[in-house]
Formats: C-alpha cells, structure tokens, sequence
C-alpha cells in the first residue's frame, strides 16, 4: 500500500514537473484542487504540498480560502491556509495559518500523514517547516512549535529541536520562555545553538 501511495505521489509530483514546463499551470491546478478535495486524506494532503507550489488563479485560492473556512477537518484546513499563505505572503494570511496549524498532541495527526505521503518533499512536514520559518519572528508560531517537541519522534523531533534551536541562537530569551515545557531538551537545544547567542 505504502508502494503504491509513493508511486502516486511521484506521479503527481512527475505531472507537476512535465506539465509546468509545458506552461499548462491552469489545468494542473484545477487537477490538483480536485485532489485536495478529495476525501483520502493522503491524496488531499499531497495535492495540497504540490498545490503551495504551482501557480493559482485568483479563482482556485478564492476557493481554498472558502475550504479553509468551511472545512471540518482541521489538517484540511491547515493545508488551505498553508497554500493560501504561500500564495500571499500577506501578514493575515501568515497569522491564519499559525491559528491553524495544530497544536500539541494534535500535530501527530499531520505528521502521520506526512508519513503516508511518503515523506514528500521532505523527512518533516513542509507545513512543520513553514511553522518553523514563521516562528524565528512570531511568538504564537514558536509557542505552537515548542508544543510539538513532546509529540514528535525520531528526525521529525530532531528536525523541530533543530529549528528551536535556530531560534534560541538568535534569540535565547523567547526560548527560555518555554523552559518548563522544553525541560528535558534545553540542554540539547544550548548545545545545538553551539553557545552562538546574539543577545
């Protein structure tokens, strides 16, 4: 099953390459939306990473912003706001994607299904990774991913202390703020700083 997920992942991903060049943006797009509404979750979730990628008509982001709203499932609509993000870069945009993104225990949800993607893109979720990006100047962004600490395994946990540690570098004391929660991986995190504090 796992074989067979991959291999339409590549697919898709293949699609995306040979139709971009071929400058059918318009047709890959309403595909790939037709994906993202789909209800496996795996299907969804890889069209929505390839979907942050391609270009969009004013039309299809106008329609995931509606599914971003509208959507029940809360990885769906943090996949909306993710794609709307990417396209706009506007600081609304920026600030409902932070409001979507998981928090907690609730971020295992989105990296098992990163996981049955077959890790497309990347080992983290590129959602974990924007996030991540989001939260060297944004404190609700940095609470949200020192949350997942705890609820990560393996390179995804590395991937996210590796980020706090990025930020806890440039900023020791927005890091410091979540002591009691990072208790057990603060000294981790100084040391992947490498002792390089610019405060």
């Amino acid at each position: 099953m796992a074989n067979k997920r991959n291999l339409h992942a590549l697919l898709i991903l293949s699609g995306v390459l040979l139709v971009a060049s071929f400058s059918h943006a318009a047709t890959l797009s309403g595909d790939l939306l037709n994906h993202f509404r789909s209800s496996d979750k795996t299907i969804s979730y890889d069209a929505c990473l390839l979907l942050a990628e391609v270009r969009l008509q004013d039309s299809q982001l106008t329609t995931i912003r509606k599914l971003a709203i509208t959507g029940h499932d809360a990885i769906k609509r943090a996949c909306a706001d993710y794609v709307v993000m990417r396209h706009t870069l506007q600081s609304d945009d920026i600030n409902q994607f932070v409001a979507s993104m998981p928090n907690g225990v609730s971020v295992t949800g989105l990296s098992e299904l990163h996981e049955k993607s077959g890790y497309l893109a990347s080992v983290s979720s590129p959602l974990i990774a924007m996030l991540a990006d989001v939260a060297k100047t944004d404190d609700k962004a940095l609470a949200k991913l020192v949350s997942y600490v705890d609820y990560t395994d393996g390179a995804v946990q590395q991937t996210v202390i590796d980020d706090i540690s990025a930020i806890y570098a440039e900023s020791p004391t927005r890091v410091e703020r979540y002591r009691d929660v990072l208790r057990r991986y603060m000294e981790l995190i100084k040391e992947s700083a490498g002792g390089q504090c610019n405060e």
